[in-house]
């Protein structure tokens, strides 16, 4: 498999856990925690209502929007942190184990 149907992978598995397609609540009891903490579940569901649609899924609807944009921002919050976190942290990696030129002609 090439590197590009991996990230196609990575997305799907994403919209399929956002509640794009389908209401999260149709999802197994054991996935549904896991799509609440995926940022793209609150980001669908703050743009529905922004549409005018607002009981797509049942408990999402049960929120009131001003909880639904601190929880968005909390969450999309934290998972920038994370990576810029991890990403920092790679890099310094990779530098120590000489995978990235200390020096360019750039």
């Amino acid at each position: 498999p090439t590197r590009r149907s991996s990230d196609l992978g990575v997305g799907g598995v994403f919209l399929l856990l956002c509640g794009v397609l389908y209401p999260t609540t149709k999802l197994p009891l054991w996935l549904q925690p896991v799509a609440w903490l995926n940022p793209l579940t609150l980001w669908i569901e703050a743009s529905r209502r922004a549409f005018g649609v607002v009981a797509f899924d049942t408990r999402l609807a049960l929120a009131p929007t001003w909880l639904l944009i601190v929880l968005l921002t909390l969450l999309t919050g934290a998972f920038v942190w994370l990576g810029v976190r991890s990403f920092l942290g790679f890099e310094r990696l990779a530098k120590r184990l000489g995978k990235i030129d200390q020096t360019t002609n750039y």
